[in-house]
């Protein structure tokens, strides 16, 4: 599945959604190894956020995925009423690139 289809498929349940783009290999890894195993893979990840919570942080890494109607959709008739919606929470899906 590509990561702009599974964001659309997101944004049908009112979620804000970022693609975020991180190295598998950190040069300030705890063992302090030098020689990256991952031969520069990098993980790829869908940060999906409730568009009724305002996001206060820093989303480092992350670059928002606007919806192919515009920035911001509503719930469609297969999403999840406004009502229904009390308890959400913040979705990441990630995978190795």
């Amino acid at each position: 599945v590509q990561l702009a289809a599974l964001a659309e498929r997101v944004r049908e349940y009112s979620y804000r959604c970022w693609r975020m783009e991180v190295p598998l290999f950190n040069p300030q890894n705890f063992n302090r190894r030098e020689d990256d195993i991952f031969a520069g893979h990098r993980a790829v990840a869908l940060v999906a956020i409730p568009e009724e919570i305002d996001v206060d942080m820093a989303l480092d890494h992350c670059v928002e995925i606007a919806s192919r109607h515009g920035y911001k959709n509503t719930a469609s008739s297969t999403g999840p009423s406004r009502d229904s919606r009390m308890d959400r929470k913040i979705v990441v899906l990630a995978k190795r690139a």
